[in-house]
């Protein structure tokens, strides 16, 4: 692929996510991307949850796929209540 395709991802415009809910994530506005060691580059996006816990910064990827979709509250919650 050429450096300059006009369909690499990040050669596109970058979608704002700012202010849109994804599960139970809201997305507050950008961050620095992500350089992987091989040099490609992934959007970052920084995301506050629903339970208040600190905001993070995740994946735009991740986001849009719906792989995360919490900080990790749910995945604790599911927990617990498979214990009782």
């Amino acid at each position: 692929m050429a450096f300059d395709d006009p369909n690499d991802d990040m050669m596109r415009k970058p979608v704002d996510r700012t202010g849109r809910k994804y599960g139970r994530l809201t997305v507050l506005g950008r961050v620095e991307d992500y350089v992987s060691p091989a040099g490609h580059r992934q959007r970052r996006w920084l995301v506050q949850c629903e339970c208040g816990s600190p905001a993070k910064a995740v994946m735009g990827s991740n986001l849009q796929s719906g792989v995360t979709r919490s900080c990790g509250c749910y995945a604790t919650e599911v927990k617990r209540s498979k214990r009782r």
